[in-house]
């Protein structure tokens, strides 16, 4: 290789290293920022489930197994249920509610003028 080649390469090399550390301390600051909030959401998400499925059944459920998913299975078991419907904080769970298909307009009234 010739010497800018070199130069480049080692340049790159470099740049790689200093993108993947700042790759991790992004990911150690949204923790750090974001993590509490995070485990709180979950937490209620959580206790949500157990209150749902004690009020359709009267009886409180077991916890899934680790075999079953753990509080993973509960998660995939709330994202299945309405999509688009709001979830317990108020929030819409993501989906595709309200967006059109292809070939479906949106109708708009049109307002005739009067010609006098």
């Amino acid at each position: 290789l010739s010497r800018r080649e070199e130069e480049r390469v080692l340049l790159q090399s470099q740049h790689e290293r200093e993108y993947q550390d700042a790759l991790v301390n992004i990911k150690e600051k949204i923790r750090e920022a974001e993590g509490p909030d995070i485990k709180e959401n979950m937490q209620d998400q959580i206790r949500q489930w157990f209150i749902e499925t004690r009020d359709a059944t009267g009886k409180f459920p077991d916890y899934p197994s680790d075999d079953e998913g753990g509080s993973a299975a509960i998660f995939k078991t709330k994202e299945g249920e309405g999509e688009g419907e709001e979830n317990g904080e108020g929030g819409k769970k993501k989906g595709k509610k309200g967006k059109k298909k292809k070939g479906e307009k949106k109708e708009k009234k049109k307002k005739g003028k009067k010609k006098g």
